[in-house]
């Protein structure tokens, strides 16, 4: 609209200077020309100034006929192009080291572009994680320092898998007959995102040796506007309410494992697994693992032996926005676009 608007203004000032010139002409002609003469050329000359104002092309008004263009309208867009989505661009990092004691595999979605302040608090957040893994429970070693450029994604997971690799083949010691060698792995990925958050998400597991390893898995949700780390996404503080909802979330988990299991996820079977909780006055407690945001709603997420036996695996499941919106902070709201 403001391109159009200098058009006009160019296009008025060219016309004032044409006429000028024109009876510039029309006043010297006046003194050399008869009046006969001098009609028949005023004539000529504006048929001409018809013709060519015909020929112009005339700037488009994007406003419709007798409305008044609204400054604020222009506010608004200007406002609407400044506050559109930057992408955050990731790139999926590997490491792997290992010998015949144990192995150690790293990975992440490590951030390479996108709003900067997300950026920066994603590879502090992606350190923090990789860091945590050096140390091996039993052993006295201490967190391997914090490595020193986080911008540089590939040197950084080298770093803390070489730190992890130590620590693990150094607490495992020999292999020991009849077990399989040590193993530790850790994965962040980028596991949901919308235009106002992006939530990472921590794949964990560690074998010692034993019947069986130990996993973990849990999200982290950060503004992208500002990188803020969000805190717990929902109110607890009335159990009892939030009951209906984690039981239909529970129900929903034990349906889909019994089916990936290969099994009949029949209600009765389903009730037998629900039987087997680890509650107290038959109410379901708040998880000890954050809850996160993802696209559809938030995720609950209950650890192994929290709630449940070991075969259970570890319970998880999405309520949806719309069942559990009121029970949610206000900041966990505005970045599940909820509003007030």
């Amino acid at each position: 609209m403001m391109c159009s608007e200098r058009n006009k203004s160019r296009n008025c000032f060219a016309d004032n200077i044409g006429k000028d010139y024109i009876c510039g002409l029309l006043t010297s002609f006046i003194t050399i020309m008869n009046k006969r003469f001098l009609l028949l050329l005023t004539c000529l000359i504006t048929v001409g100034i018809l013709a060519g104002c015909d020929g112009r092309k005339t700037p488009v008004d994007n406003n419709p006929v007798g409305q008044v263009s609204d400054l604020s309208t222009h506010s608004e867009v200007d406002s609407a192009v400044a506050d559109q989505e930057v992408a955050l661009v990731t790139d999926f990092m590997r490491k792997k080291i290992s010998n015949e004691v144990g192995s150690v595999e790293m990975s992440y979605s490590f951030p390479v572009s996108g709003p900067q302040p997300l950026v920066n608090a994603l590879r502090a957040y992606l350190s923090s994680e990789m860091r945590g893994c050096t140390v091996i429970s039993g052993t006295d070693n201490k967190e391997a320092k914090s490595f020193s450029n986080p911008a540089d994604g590939r040197r950084m997971l080298k770093y803390y898998a070489e730190k992890a690799f130590h620590s693990l083949t150094e607490f495992s010691g020999d292999t020991i007959e009849g077990f399989a060698p040590c193993e530790l792995s850790m994965s962040v990925k980028n596991y949901s995102e919308t235009k106002r958050f992006v939530t990472y998400y921590s794949f964990y597991y560690l074998y010692e040796g034993g019947a069986h390893g130990m996993a973990a898995h849990y999200g982290a949700t950060f503004d992208k506007q500002t990188g803020k780390k969000l805190g717990n996404p929902v109110n607890f503080k009335n159990i009892k309410a939030l009951q209906p909802l984690l039981r239909k979330g529970l129900r929903e988990y034990y349906y889909g494992f019994l089916k990936d299991n290969g099994e009949t996820p029949s209600p009765a079977a389903i009730q037998e697994y629900m039987n087997d909780l680890f509650i107290e006055n038959g109410v379901i407690p708040k998880p000890s693992i954050t809850p996160c945001l993802v696209e559809k709603g938030v995720e609950i997420i209950y650890g192994q032996y929290e709630i449940a036996p070991y075969m259970h695996g570890i319970p998880t499941f999405t309520i949806p926005y719309s069942k559990i919106a009121k029970y949610l902070t206000p900041e966990a709201r505005r970045l599940a676009g909820l509003g007030d």
